[in-house]
């Protein structure tokens, strides 16, 4: 009863809008299947840097005792139950018929970092390992240091979720494998602009054969960075961001008398 009184005032609150702004098309849409979406509606993207440079340099590939001919791959942020990384031990254990050549790396705290270094013990995951959360000011240097980064969603997250760490990773120039439902705005946008690969949760093997496939090739990794550096380009930064939403204001707040 307590959640059908949420979603009630949420559906309320809704209506009542003159104006919606949201992040994404998914967002739009899901609000659309509870009630008649205002005449006009916004969708005004995240934003992030036009470009990682780090301000405190930090090799992390060095200080995990990374190579540099392996190929990294990052998950960073929170362990918890909303996100979706069984998956993930799943494309280890797959690649470890090449376990030298890539290593994945959790960075991060959660619910489910326990359970999760368990498994990965109990499946004899040489090629995986965990770390702990890095600052702030660390972050630009640990988002460089992949040449890979995951990005996952639950299939019933759609709408309600559009993972922010996307155009911080799209900042950096490296390219991401989402794992989550295909359809989703995040999916369609990766498959578009050529930005890394995307899969099922249930269904991995594009993911796989996209490691391996840059894994068995020395060029591959940086010519897989170029299509993201483009895109990156037309990322609004936040000066850019603030006057898009600065427009929105002041079409739809009437001045006081």
């Amino acid at each position: 009863m307590g959640l059908r009184r949420l979603q009630r005032s949420r559906n309320e609150a809704w209506r009542a809008a003159e104006h919606i702004v949201t992040i994404g098309e998914d967002m739009a849409d899901m609000i659309g299947q509870h009630v008649h979406l205002p005449t006009s509606v916004s969708i005004l993207p995240n934003w992030y840097p036009a470009a990682v440079e780090p301000s405190r340099a930090i090799n992390f590939r060095h200080r995990w005792n990374v190579e540099d001919q392996q190929l990294l791959v990052i998950y960073s942020g929170n362990l918890g139950r909303a996100h979706t990384l069984n998956p993930i031990l799943d494309m280890a254990e797959q690649c470890r018929s090449v376990t030298a050549a890539i290593r994945f790396v959790f960075v991060g705290e959660g619910a489910r970092k326990n359970a999760l270094v368990i498994a990965v013990r109990a499946r004899g995951l040489s090629n995986v390992s965990f770390e702990p959360p890095v600052n702030r000011n660390e972050l630009d240097s640990l988002l460089s240091a992949a040449d890979v980064h995951l990005v996952t969603m639950r299939p019933e997250c759609r709408g309600t979720v559009l993972p922010s760490k996307f155009y911080g990773i799209v900042a950096a120039g490296r390219p991401c494998i989402f794992v989550g439902p295909q359809e989703a705005d995040l999916a369609t946008l990766i498959r578009g602009k050529n930005l890394g690969v995307t899969c099922s949760p249930s269904q991995i093997t594009p993911a796989v054969d996209y490691l391996k496939g840059l894994a068995a090739n020395p060029d591959a990794s940086q010519l897989a960075r170029g299509p993201v550096r483009s895109y990156q380009q037309t990322i609004p930064d936040a000066t850019e961001s603030a006057q898009a939403w600065d427009q929105v204001l002041r079409r739809h707040i009437k001045p006081t008398a």
